[in-house]
């Protein structure tokens, strides 16, 4: 079926605006005064002049900094080759930490939707980053196209977190490069407070690289005390790109210990997150967690893994609760291998959670978990080829121990190539495609949906429909999907596409056409590998897909109403706000 979208846009118009100004080297602290508990700062001077006081023992308690415009430490030109070309300025962290002495921010920085670029550290130190050790709060900023390098307790945003802080509403994107606990956005966040979450509505685009307890957007999350407010430590966060180290090494957490808590019924310290990219390691190396010792729930991966030993597509080894998960795409290892997680500790349990990767190891090789050592397997399937030596499962490679599954596991005989798996129940592919040949107990309509197109036909996760309606090339509008091949709102869409409009409610007898970009147009300039939008409404996340439905970009607008934006190929593309969608191309 043709699929097209609802609004074209043809006028590129060009535009100039202002960026900020690169930073001088110098510092500037005039600004602040003690008897004042707001502050408002525009310009990299007055933010090196924030590391300054912090850093000689000003800790902003019950103190409110406010970014008031974008800063610019360096020019971004040619960021990408800083690791060879060192740009002029060298930032200083806000906030250090020895053995002896600390010096920390404890009040509220608020970004206000604005970004910082050019963060340029290279150095041997612990806790580095935009903060260094930061027991405060950071809402509503976005770091971007920087470089930090350390030692360990590395992150962009932080490189160590405790306390009672919180990161909401963040992002990172950029090289982020490290030893022990290395983190996109938090190199090691040590979370001791009772509140609802320590990092929200958060995410890394880039590159991280470490050895031990590395992670996409946090190397080493641990987690000292419980409340049942606790319920969420890091929740509709995601990160994605390129994750490397050696042990605990995961696409979202290298290593994530949560404490064990069992009180959280359907959700974890993880809730509705993910990572989509590439994670390798060697010994516990997860698509999405590395080692995991806490609750994950609704959260996925899609990428490639590698590793050695306990080697999974979504917890390399886990020792808590995984419920209403998924992973999809490759999981490459040695021992211990699943395409959902590689060693499942029996204090662990699984439930209403699946796994489509093609999985390959030597021994103790699963579609699903590589070795089960107890616990709890319940309402899972596996549909994957699968690939190993000795001990390969079609959903477990193998039980270390006795094990009783109390559920009811499934998995794609045809496709997985395995024919004797001792716990899961195999079926053909089209049998693993009909909601009849899965247990009552498996709520389709609640839990669980199946239809042809969603998944590839394939039973999904009713939480994560909008997600792979997209994966399957259709992007959502409002209340209804702009294709109609089986995605649907309230009901199932299935009238036929004409060019330019959608069918309402699956109301085949009411087409409507799409909103038209009227009162304020978005406008587009296509620059090389890339285009410039303008006119984007104040602090407007934008998302750009390829035709495909990969989302290949997530920023937001801040208060500039303006954004670069790097396209990775030339082709045709699809750019949402809140309100407005249309296609560009860019050659």
């Amino acid at each position: 079926m043709k699929k097209s979208l609802a609004i074209m846009l043809a006028l590129f118009a060009q535009f100039t605006f202002a960026q900020p100004t690169v930073w001088d080297g110098t510092v500037d602290t005039d600004w602040y005064n003690a008897s004042q508990n707001s502050f408002t700062i525009t310009n990299a001077e007055q933010l090196a002049g924030l590391a300054k006081l912090v850093n000689e023992g000003n800790a902003f308690i019950l103190q409110s900094v406010i970014l008031g415009a974008d800063i610019m430490l360096n020019d971004t030109t040619n960021w990408e080759n800083w690791k060879n070309e060192p740009p002029a300025n060298k930032w200083i962290p806000i906030g250090t930490y020895t053995e002896t002495e600390d010096k920390l921010f404890f009040g509220f920085f608020y970004g206000s939707g604005y970004t910082i670029s050019g963060i340029y550290i290279d150095n041997s130190n612990d806790y580095q980053g935009l903060f260094g050790h930061l027991p405060g709060d950071v809402i509503e900023l976005g770091v971007t196209a920087s470089y930090i390098k350390g030692r360990n307790n590395i992150g962009g945003m932080a490189g160590y977190t405790n306390r009672r802080g919180t990161i909401r509403d963040c992002y990172f994107t950029g090289v982020v490069i490290g030893q022990d606990s290395v983190g996109g956005l938090v190199g090691k966040n040590d979370y001791s407070n009772s509140g609802e979450y320590s990092i929200r509505n958060s995410y890394f685009a880039g590159v991280v690289t470490g050895r031990d307890h590395v992670g996409g957007l946090v190397g080493n999350n641990n987690i000292s005390v419980w409340s049942i407010s606790s319920r969420y430590i890091i929740d509709s966060s995601y990160s994605s790109g390129v994750v490397t180290g050696r042990d605990n090494v995961g696409g979202l957490i290298g290593y994530n210990d949560g404490g064990n808590n069992n009180n959280m019924g359907n959700t974890g310290s993880v809730n509705k997150c993910y990572f989509i990219g590439t994670v390798a390691g060697q010994n516990d190396v997860g698509g999405l967690v590395g080692r995991n010792y806490s609750n994950v729930g609704r959260s996925y991966f899609a990428g490639n893994v590698t590793g050695q030993n306990d080697v999974g597509g979504l917890v390399g080894r886990n020792y808590s609760n995984i419920r209403q998960s998924y992973s999809v795409g490759t999981v490459s290892g040695t021992d211990y291998v699943g395409g959902l997680v590689g060693f499942s500790d029996m204090s662990s349990n699984i439930i209403n959670s699946y796994s489509i990767n093609a999985v390959s190891g030597d021994s103790y090789v699963g579609g699903l978990i590589g070795c089960i050592n107890g616990g709890g397997l319940n309402n899972c399937y596996s549909a994957g080829k699968v690939e190993g030596v000795s001990n390969v499962g079609g959903l477990v490679g193998g039980r270390c121990t006795a094990f009783s599954s109390g559920g009811y596991n499934y998995y794609d005989i045809e496709t997985s190539g395995q024919s004797h798996d001792s716990i899961g129940s195999p079926k053909t592919t089209a049998e693993m495609k009909q909601s009849s040949t899965f247990h009552y107990g498996w709520y389709f309509g609640n839990i669980w949906g199946i239809n042809d197109i969603i998944n590839d036909g394939y039973p999904y996760l009713m939480w994560s429909e909008e997600q792979l309606c997209i994966e399957a090339g259709n992007i959502y509008f409002g209340n209804y999907w702009i294709t109609s091949d089986g995605c649907k709102t309230t009901e199932q869409v299935t009238c036929e596409e004409t060019e330019g409009m959608a069918w309402e409610n699956g109301n085949c007898t009411t087409p409507i056409r799409l909103p038209q970009i009227t009162d304020k147009q978005i406008s587009v300039q296509i620059i090389n590998k890339g285009i410039i939008l303008g006119n984007i409404p104040s602090n407007s996340r934008v998302e750009i897909y390829n035709l495909q439905g990969k989302r290949v970009y997530t920023g937001n607008s801040g208060n500039t109403q303006i954004l670069k934006i790097s396209i990775p190929a030339n082709g045709t593309y699809i750019v949402r706000t809140k309100d407005q969608m249309f296609r560009v191309a860019v050659r």
